[in-house]
């Protein structure tokens, strides 16, 4: 299992990496839906409180 700051990084990097990224609003849900699909390891992390949500403030900077 991942520390949160571990998980923050590391899905922040793959961010910056995909392919799939098009400007629009919805990339970040899409990122999501691929973190689930193709890299569910970096989803194994305790927080509290909704894990989408808080992924989504990672990747706006917050």
């Amino acid at each position: 299992m991942l520390s949160e700051r571990q998980a923050r990084d590391v899905i922040r990097a793959l961010w910056t990496d995909w392919d799939g990224r098009t400007g629009a609003a919805s990339d970040k849900a899409a990122y999501y839906d691929w973190l689930v699909a193709n890299k569910p390891q970096v989803l194994h992390f305790k927080i509290s409180g909704d894990k989408k949500q808080r992924i989504m403030a990672w990747l706006s900077g917050y």
